[in-house]
C-alpha cells in the first residue's frame, strides 16, 4: 500500500493555516510499475491559488526465487525433464538461465553426474541467488531376491536340512554383476524352534536388498506306545503303567511316560478272566499316538503271578505267609493279596499224624486255622490248591 505523506499550506493573512483546504488530485497504482504525479492545490480567501506536485515512482526491487523441483537422482533409462522453475512476486515471466557443467546436459542413458548452475532475473533486472545442482544418473532400484521357497518354511525335526539356494534379478545389471550371499543362518534341524536364513544382494550401483527365510523346525510325527501282556493274581491290584514303553522321533521315553493316559479298561481284579486296557500318548508337540490295547490275564493262586509288582520271580512257597508264629491257637495263612478259588488245609503233628483236615469252597486270600486243644509243639500245615502244595511249620505254645 502507498501511504501519502501529505502536505501543509500557510498564508500571510488569516486564516494563516490552509492545510485543511488542500485539494489532492491524481492517484498511485502500486500494482503497476511506473511514475505517478500527485497535485496539491489550495486558495486563500482573496482567491490567490497555488499548486505543487509530488512524483511517486513504483518500482520492483525483489529478486526472483529459483525452485529446484524434482529429485536430483535420475533413474538410468528413464524419461526426465527439468522441473526447475523461477518465480517472481511481480514479473510473471522471469528469465531462468541454465549453465550445464563439464558433462553437459543430463543424458539418462549414461551413468554419471551432471552439475548445473541456475540463474534468473526479472524485467527490473533483479538477480536471483544462483543455485547449483548435481544430477546423478544411475541405477537406484535395488535387486530382487527370490527365495525359491515360501517366506516361512516348516521342516521336520531330526531330518537333514538342505537349504534351498536363493536367486537374484536386477532391472539394470545382468548376471554376474549382482552379488548374492547368505550372510547368516542359525538353523538347527535337531532342535525345535524358529530360525532364520538371511540373504543379501548388492548390484553394481550399490543398491542393497535383504531377504529373510524363516525356518520353523517342527515335530509332526506321532509317538508310538507298546506294552506286553500283564499277568495278575485274583485279589491283587495291578499297576496299569507297568512295562509301558514309548518311542518317538524327538521326545525321550522319560518325557513321554508321564503323558501316557488310559483311554478305557474293563479290569476286574476280583474275578478270573482276560481283560484289556487301552492307552494313548500325546507328545508335547501335540501329536497323538494310535490307541494301543493290551491284555490283562487274571488267574487264581497258586497258578498266577503279578507281573506288575515283580512277584513272578518268587516261589509259590514264598507267596504264602503264616502268622502269628509261634501261636497260642489261631493261625492265619495269608496269600499276600492273591485269591485261591478253592483250597484244602491239612495239619500234621510232630509224629506225622493228621490232626486237622478242612476244605474251603469259596475263593479267599486268607485262611484261619484254630489249633486250640492240641498239645504244644511243632505242627506242619499243608495248603493244597489246584494240585499245588505249600508246606509251612508253626509252633503252638
Amino acid at each position: 500500500p502507498y501511504v501519502d505523506p501529505g502536505a501543509t499550506a500557510t498564508d500571510n493573512k488569516t486564516p494563516f493555516n490552509l492545510t485543511s483546504s488542500i485539494v489532492v488530485t491524481g492517484s498511485v497504482d502500486t500494482r503497476t510499475i511506473g511514475n505517478y504525479t500527485l497535485t496539491y492545490s489550495v486558495s486563500d480567501v482573496a482567491g490567490n491559488k497555488i499548486s505543487k506536485t509530488r512524483n511517486v515512482c513504483v518500482t520492483d526491487t525483489k529478486a526472483p526465487v529459483i525452485d529446484t523441483l524434482g529429485d536430483a537422482r535420475i533413474q538410468i533409462g528413464s524419461v526426465w525433464f527439468d522441473q526447475t522453475v523461477a518465480t517472481d512476486a511481480y514479473d510473471n515471466n522471469p528469465v531462468l538461465e541454465t549453465a550445464w557443467g563439464f558433462n553437459g546436459p543430463v543424458n539418462t542413458l549414461s551413468r554419471r553426474t551432471y552439475p548445473v548452475t541456475y540463474t534468473a532475473h526479472d524485467q527490473s533486472n533483479n538477480q536471483a541467488t544462483a543455485v547449483t545442482r548435481n544430477y546423478r544418473v544411475d541405477d537406484f532400484i535395488a535387486p530382487v531376491i527370490s527365495l525359491n521357497t515360501f517366506d516361512i518354511v516348516f521342516h521336520e525335526v531330526r531330518t537333514a536340512y538342505n537349504s534351498i539356494a536363493a536367486t537374484v534379478t536386477d532391472n539394470y545389471y545382468g548376471p554376474g554383476q549382482v552379488s548374492l550371499v547368505k550372510v547368516s543362518s542359525n538353523v538347527d534341524a535337531n532342535t525345535l524352534g524358529t530360525y532364520q536364513e538371511v540373504f543379501e544382494a548388492i548390484d553394481g550401483s550399490g543398491n542393497k536388498t535383504t531377504k529373510i527365510r524363516t525356518v520353523k523346525v517342527v515335530d509332526t510325527k506321532a509317538p508310538k506306545i507298546w506294552g506286553e501282556i500283564i499277568h495278575g493274581c485274583v485279589g491283587e491290584n495291578i499297576w496299569p503303567m507297568w512295562g509301558i514303553s514309548t518311542t518317538d522321533n524327538y521326545y525321550s521315553p522319560a518325557q513321554l511316560l508321564p503323558l501316557v493316559e488310559v483311554v478305557n479298561q474293563n479290569v476286574n481284579p476280583w474275578e478270573e478272566g482276560i481283560y484289556s486296557i487301552t492307552y494313548r500318548v500325546t507328545d508335547p508337540s501335540g501329536n497323538t499316538s494310535q490307541e494301543f490295547t493290551r491284555m490283562v490275564y487274571y488267574t487264581y493262586w497258586p497258578k498266577c503271578f503279578n507281573s506288575t509288582v515283580s512277584v513272578n520271580t518268587q516261589t509259590v512257597d514264598e507267596s504264602v505267609n503264616v502268622y502269628p508264629n509261634p501261636t497260642s491257637g489261631v493261625v492265619t495263612l495269608d496269600l499276600k493279596g492273591s485269591i485261591a478259588q478253592t483250597a484244602k488245609v491239612e495239619v500234621y503233628n510232630a509224629m506225622g499224624q493228621m490232626v486237622m483236615n478242612q476244605n474251603y469252597s469259596e475263593a479267599a486270600s486268607k485262611f484261619e486255622i484254630n489249633l486250640s486243644g492240641n498239645a504244644t509243639g511243632v505242627y506242619t500245615i499243608k495248603l493244597i490248591s489246584e494240585g499245588t502244595v505249600v508246606t509251612k511249620r508253626v509252633v503252638l505254645q
